[in-house]
């Protein structure tokens, strides 16, 4: 039974914070949701370098230059919409961008902070308990060996 439980826990898959790739021009996906205090990975999957640039102005911008193959890492710590775009492949229209521009909409962080691999163990845990209940009671009414059996009641007689 550990075993099975252990096997559960490897294959079910953990909480995985979302990637952004970067190619053919353009931030696949264009729209990532992920909660406060999640990484979002952006990568360079293009043969060309490209830029991870915050549009936001609130004193906390960035800016990152990535070659082919190179990535970054941002956690977002505040609620909110966030776009990010490449500055030579983007320009500014209106109220907002147009081009290579991703946006990153950020949600409160979970109020339950276990992760699926935790669940799972969980899971895995109330299922060996159910296992030894029903093997237990299941032996309990089996008559031991050698053993004689009740007499029935007489009303079955």
């Amino acid at each position: 039974m550990r075993a099975i439980a252990l096997l559960l826990l490897l294959l079910l898959p953990a909480a995985q914070a979302a990637e952004v790739r970067l190619v053919s021009g353009a931030y696949q996906p264009g729209v990532v949701h992920a909660r406060v205090g999640e990484t979002v990975t952006f990568a360079n999957g293009d043969d060309m370098p490209h830029t991870v640039t915050s549009a936001w102005d609130d004193g906390k911008s960035f800016s990152r230059v990535l070659q082919p193959g190179q990535s970054v890492a941002v956690v977002f710590q505040q609620p909110g919409v966030y776009v990010v775009r490449c500055v030579p492949h983007s320009t500014k229209s209106g109220e907002g961008y147009q081009g290579m521009v991703a946006t990153v909409e950020v949600a409160p962080a979970a109020s339950f902070p276990w992760s699926a691999g935790w669940l799972a163990l969980l899971y895995a845990g109330l299922a060996l308990s159910l296992g030894v209940v029903v093997a237990w009671r299941g032996r309990r009414r089996r008559p031991r060996p050698g053993a004689t059996p009740p007499e029935a009641p007489a009303s079955e007689r």
